[in-house]
């Protein structure tokens, strides 16, 4: 802060705006982060941006939120885009829900790699916000953000997937989703996936692990009835990756082969 880097105004900014335990330590904070923002920091306009939106506060300003929020989209900040997308659907800045402007912002979020923006889409489209809802397009939506590591993104796609209504996909291709999932970071969506995964049946978790392994570009077949040339194949794909673990029965191994596939395809925490 000293040499004057931004980057460390917004980090400490950031920490005591929210976490602050005195009036005097939030209003430190409240200046770091303003300061931050002047010298173009985008994640400090959206901080900013989010705080003048909070309704039921003492510093619920829409327009000066929105002006915020405006300037880190100007910058292309995929953050921003997503914040007045949350902002277009709710309301938050004093206007009716634009669920069409909220779809367009979440979109152009996704496209620059919002880790979260790619669920908001699917959650908009099962909403029934943007029209009839059509279950394939929200899969596919849940499934982007699943890949960047939303793990909500992998519990919703298989909860969308066990109503029956997206075609060639069924309860394996739940499972496959949601064991990935409940190695992610949110407990509450890991949490979900986990409850997904209890009412599936044998079938469905051997036809997960087989699916994960045609993933992870394993000759196997998948049926739902793994057998020595699955379990040969689930060896081979962790040995290849590095990866150690005991697996004694078919849900075992369905975690271990989403293990491996996060190993091979790793989150960028930055993103979060």
């Amino acid at each position: 802060i000293a040499a004057g880097d931004p980057f460390a105004m917004h980090s400490l900014g950031f920490h005591l705006l929210r976490k602050g335990t005195s009036d005097e330590e939030k209003q430190r904070g409240f200046e770091l982060v303003d300061r931050a923002a002047e010298l173009g920091h985008t994640y400090s306009m959206n901080e900013l941006g989010i705080f003048f939106l909070t309704k039921d506060s003492d510093h619920f300003e829409p327009d000066r939120g929105m002006t915020y929020l405006r300037a880190s989209y100007d910058r292309k900040d995929i953050y921003g885009m997503n914040a007045l997308g949350f902002v277009a659907l709710n309301g938050l800045d004093g206007q009716p829900p634009d669920y069409a402007r909220a779809a367009s912002l979440y979109k152009q979020a996704a496209e620059g790699g919002h880790p979260k923006a790619p669920a908001a889409l699917g959650r908009m489209i099962m909403r029934e916000q943007l029209g009839p809802p059509d279950h394939a397009e929200a899969v596919a939506w849940y499934d982007l953000g699943l890949s960047r590591g939303d793990a909500w993104g992998g519990t919703n796609a298989a909860e969308v997937i066990l109503m029956g209504q997206v075609a060639r996909l069924g309860p394996a291709d739940a499972a496959a989703r949601a064991v990935k999932a409940t190695l992610l970071t949110d407990k509450d969506a890991a949490a979900a996936a986990e409850a997904v995964l209890a009412g599936l049946d044998d079938a469905a978790i051997g036809g997960g692990l087989q699916i994960i392994l045609s993933e992870l570009g394993e000759d196997v077949t998948v049926d739902g009835k793994p057998g020595p040339a699955t379990r040969a194949a689930l060896d081979r794909a962790a040995k290849a990756a590095g990866v150690s673990g005991k697996a004694g029965t078919d849900r075992d191994r369905l975690t271990l082969a989403a293990r491996i596939w996060w190993k091979k395809h790793p989150v960028r925490p930055d993103l979060f």
